[in-house]
């Protein structure tokens, strides 16, 4: 079993190697104003049948506009699939009393929850446990610039157009989340954004907006700051875990839906295959997801 695992990460390791020399050279014209809209086929899916199982990952682009005809896609899928477990990519998205608010609020994750919800379908988010991977990724990196790439990933998110009422009200509210799950962090969140702020003014050298952030000084497929390679880690970490729950979903279910980015998909998808031939080869059964 755990040459097995080993074998699995050196494939997750060498896919994103992979992808970030493609990216280098230029053969997937990159967008500076969205990291996932570089690539005019996605929705991209990867759809996977044998015997009674079947599994299909929808890779796209992040948007939380209820007028993108990604949803209109996104729920043909669904419907035609008729998945009787869903996993989403980024967490457990807040639904709220509408579809259309749920979207503007909480994107196409946020929009697959209320989906499911709806429709009395399971559905789980696939990512790991926060306080382990923080943990992880602080013990090979300094915890300031770990909790500033957060809070540099968490800006290219409110570019894609999520909807917020105020920028630093909303990132109080962030960081506050970020020490619920494990993340240490002062009782003081004033404090500790004022001085994300200061350390993003001296890593950059320029004056803080958001808006004028580029994406590309902390996107892992970069290699420009220090964000770029703690956002590699964290990107790796996640991989390994994100199998290991498709693995088990695939293992436990005979219609498995999975939404992710599609980079994301592409970065990852011969591993899936490949877990897919395996464990729809074997009998063994793996433990539910928690």
């Amino acid at each position: 079993m755990k040459h097995k695992r080993i074998i699995k990460y050196f494939f997750i390791l060498l896919a994103t190697i992979l992808i970030t020399c493609v990216n280098k050279n230029e053969k997937m014209n990159q967008n500076t104003d969205n990291q996932q809209k570089i690539d005019i086929n996605f929705p991209y899916e990867l759809k996977l049948k044998k015997g009674k199982k079947e599994l299909l990952v929808y890779g796209i682009y992040h948007t939380f506009d209820p007028n993108d005809s990604l949803f209109v896609g996104l729920k043909e899928k669904l419907i035609i699939f008729k998945p009787n477990f869903c996993l989403n990519e980024g967490g457990n998205w807040k639904i709220f009393d509408t579809e259309t608010e749920t979207i503007k609020k909480s994107g196409e994750s946020g929009f697959i929850r209320y989906w499911c919800n709806e429709n009395k379908i399971l559905v789980k988010t696939f990512e790991p446990i926060p306080k382990e991977e923080f943990k992880y990724i602080q013990s090979k990196y300094n915890s300031n610039y770990v909790l500033l790439t957060y809070f540099c990933r968490q800006i290219t998110q409110l570019q894609n157009g999520q909807e917020i009422n105020d920028f630093e009200e909303y990132m109080h509210s962030y960081l506050y989340n970020l020490k619920a799950e494990g993340f240490p962090i002062s009782d003081d969140i004033v404090d500790e954004y004022d001085s994300l702020i200061h350390l993003y003014e001296n890593v950059f050298s320029e004056k803080f907006d958001w808006k004028k952030f580029n994406p590309k000084n902390v996107w892992p497929n970069y290699d420009l700051t220090i964000l770029n390679k703690i956002n590699k880690a964290i990107s790796t970490y996640r991989d390994s875990i994100i199998i290991d729950n498709i693995e088990i979903a695939i293992n436990q279910n005979q219609r498995t839906f999975v939404l992710m980015g599609g980079n994301h998909l592409l970065e990852i998808e011969q591993t899936v295959k490949r877990i897919f031939e395996e464990t729809t080869a074997t009998d063994i059964k793996i433990p539910r997801l928690p």
